[in-house]
């Protein structure tokens, strides 16, 4: 799943650089085709990077590596932000 988190965000990555170098007046349908692989990858990088978060701080919690009042502050506002704001 870490491998799929990479390869989207270098998709994205990828994108994005295609959308600043290549005009929508030069060439649309590249530009259009730019665009779409940066809003899916952006996406689905997201969706993956919210579920590796998940696993990551549920197996912090099942070893007891955390406690109470860290696993708080530290994982689940930042969880719960990145959830408010993707969906």
């Amino acid at each position: 799943l870490i491998s799929l988190n990479t390869f989207f965000e270098l998709c994205e990555v990828f994108g994005l650089i295609l959308l600043s170098y290549i005009s929508s007046k030069e060439n649309y349908s590249l530009h259009e085709k730019a665009f779409i692989i940066f809003m899916l990858s952006s996406t689905f990088r997201m969706i993956t990077c919210l579920i590796l978060f998940r696993h990551l701080l549920y197996k912090l919690w099942l070893n007891n590596e955390i406690d109470e009042k860290n696993k708080k502050f530290r994982f689940q506002t930042s969880y719960q932000w990145k959830l408010r704001l993707f969906c």
